[in-house]
């Protein structure tokens, strides 16, 4: 079983679990996996699990699919992988494997958030306060204007903080 582990801004880890299957991964309200901020693309990328063999395709992103910290266009995960899409890093888990994934601030906010697409432009600097159940967490002194906010991500913000926005189509 493939679980895709991310931690919230005081801690806690946050577990999608996901069977075999495909998945996109992007702000489009109808992704698989959504995460309606502007720095990630309508589609940015897609997860695909088929028996072993689990690979992500980067899809044309404006922004980039980075995984163990390298942009790629597609590659096979392996237990251990951090993926990290707009500002979101991801630990790859595959049966348990590995068994402790640890929330260090650094680690999930090494990569640069740079946007340098007139499709995203927001930014955030400290991704460690990224709640991707609750963006009211998220730490707004950092974007320049409300209004570059898209529709979808300040609807968001205003939600309850269930997880209906991030959440596994199968």
């Amino acid at each position: 079983m493939l679980i895709l582990v991310t931690f919230k801004k005081d801690g806690s880890r946050k577990e999608i679990p996901l069977d075999p299957g495909e998945y996109t991964m992007g702000r489009n309200p109808h992704a698989d996996l959504r995460i309606p901020l502007n720095q990630i693309s309508r589609t940015h990328c897609k997860l695909n699990i088929d028996g072993n063999r689990i690979t992500l395709q980067d899809l044309n992103s404006s922004n980039g699919t980075f995984v163990n910290h390298e942009r790629i266009t597609q590659t096979t995960l392996s237990a251990g992988d951090e993926i990290k899409v707009g500002p979101v890093t991801f630990v790859v888990q595959i049966d348990g494997e590995p068994k402790e994934i640890e929330c260090a601030p650094a680690k999930f906010s090494s990569l640069p958030t740079e946007i340098d697409s007139p499709d995203a432009d927001t930014e955030v600097e400290d991704v460690s306060d990224l709640d991707i159940n609750d963006l009211s967490d998220l730490d707004l002194s950092n974007v320049d204007d409300i209004e570059d906010l898209d529709d979808a991500a300040l609807e968001f913000l205003n939600e309850d903080g269930s997880d209906d926005d991030l959440n596994s189509g199968a």
